[in-house]
This record gives structure tokens, sequence and C-alpha cells, in this order.
């Protein structure tokens, strides 16, 4: 019951921050997930699987239509940003030789996590297994196939590394 209410509220545009629907998304969602922090915002259409495998720390954002497939562990850290239509996924099909088919071949899951003061562009797409680090800035659009170090840019299909963030 409260999943479908949660499905719902998220179809129901709201205006501000700190607007009813806003606020009862995150409280639906606290009762759902495994860990939600401080000040956390989920936008329209957000779509979380299995939340009870995810953990979002404070200051963070699930973007409008992102989703989330938790079917392993989704770790988002404090102050990440997600653009709009950002995918994580935490499960794929096991490959396997051509005389089966992928109906019959089986799921592998593997856990995904986000560093603190990250950035994820709109339309990226994480993939099952992936550390994103600390401070890193993922461009729009990108296949995130490998894991990020700490405060790199990454652009692309699949995602590089392009260069280094300072630190100060």
């Amino acid at each position: 019951m409260i999943s479908l209410l949660f499905k719902i509220l998220t179809k129901i545009p709201s205006k501000g921050e700190t607007s009813l629907i806003k606020m009862m998304r995150i409280g639906l969602l606290k009762r759902m997930a495994f860990s939600v922090g401080k000040d956390v915002l989920v936008m329209n259409n957000a779509q979380i699987f299995n939340p009870k495998n995810l953990s979002i720390g404070n200051r963070s954002g699930i973007g409008i239509n992102a989703f989330i497939s938790c079917f392993d562990k989704v770790i988002i850290g404090d102050r990440v940003m997600m653009g709009g239509d950002v995918i994580i996924f935490t499960s794929t099909h096991v490959w396997s030789p051509q005389e089966r088919t992928y109906a019959d071949q089986g799921l592998s899951f593997a856990p995904v996590s986000i560093g603190d003061d990250t950035w994820i562009g709109a339309r990226t797409i994480i993939l099952p297994g992936v550390k994103i680090g600390r401070g890193v800035t993922i461009g729009a659009g990108a296949v995130v196939t490998k894991d990020i170090p700490d405060y790199a840019v990454a652009v692309g299909s699949p995602a590089k590394v392009v260069k280094y963030k300072a630190v100060v």
C-alpha cells in the first residue's frame, strides 16, 4: 500500500521544495527505504524498485523521471544532484552460450554507490557494480560501465574520465 501511494504521489506535479506532495513523498520513502537523510528531494515520476535496498544521504535528490533498480544495494551519498531521466541498474541478464535464451539465463546483481558531492547529468545510465567517487561530475548522456575515481569528470558512452577537478 505504501509503495502504491508513493507511486501515485510521484505522478502529481508539485511546486516548491517544501510542498505538501514532496514532503509526503519523502515521508513514504523513509518508510520503504533502508535509510533516507535530511532534506532529500524526490522529483516527479521517479521510479524506485525494491527501495528497501536504497540509502540516500543528506541534501541529495532523485531527478525527474529517474529509474532506480534496487535489486542490490544503491548507496547515494550526501549532496548528490541528479538530472532528469537518470537510470541506475543493479541487475543484468547473465550472458551464456547461444543455445540458451535470455529468459533461461538468469540475472546477476551488483551494488551501485555514488559518493558525496557528485553531480549526475541528465539521461545518464549507471550499470551494476559501479562505484562513483566523491566530487565526481558525470556528463549528460553518459553510460557508466566502470568505477569513476574521486573528483573526476567523466563523459561519453562508455563514460571515460576526461579531466580532474582541482581540490580547493
